[in-house]
């Protein structure tokens, strides 16, 4: 085999090292979204259910919906598992988890009147210890 061979083969190998790792870090983002999505909707607090039943995630562009109707968690949970599995890296910068009712912030931070009940910082620091190896 000629050097010139050698080469190629060695580049070829490169290559799909390189698209393994791309897929084995698309794999570990989405395997993070999901982990923080469930938690952030598990440390939701609930009174009517309204906020709990508008976290939503999507990729690279937020999604403005807001759901007026009450559904189980498992449900959002679901919605969540389909957009964030087809996160592709080659494409989308980021997936987004977010909720649209107007009082989220006021039940994240609290106001004044009302003492805070964290739901998305309380999970960050979970995903920040549980995946510090990964998260470099």
């Amino acid at each position: 085999m000629s050097n010139k061979d050698n080469a190629l083969e060695f580049a070829m190998a490169l290559d799909k090292a390189r698209l393994q790792k791309e897929d084995d870090i698309a794999e570990k983002v989405q395997e993070i979204a999901m982990d923080a999505f469930g938690m952030i909707i598990k440390r939701t607090p609930v009174d009517t259910g309204r906020l709990r039943s508008n976290w939503v995630a999507s990729n690279t562009t937020p999604n403005t919906a807001k759901f007026e109707q009450v559904v189980n968690p498992q449900t959002r949970i679901n919605n969540a598992a389909t957009v964030i599995s087809q996160y592709d890296p080659k494409k989308d910068t980021s997936i987004i988890i977010q909720n649209n009712m107007e009082y989220a912030k006021f039940i994240e931070f609290g106001t004044s009147r009302m003492a805070a009940q964290p739901m998305i910082a309380p999970t960050m620091n979970v995903i920040n210890h549980k995946y510090r190896d990964v998260l470099v």
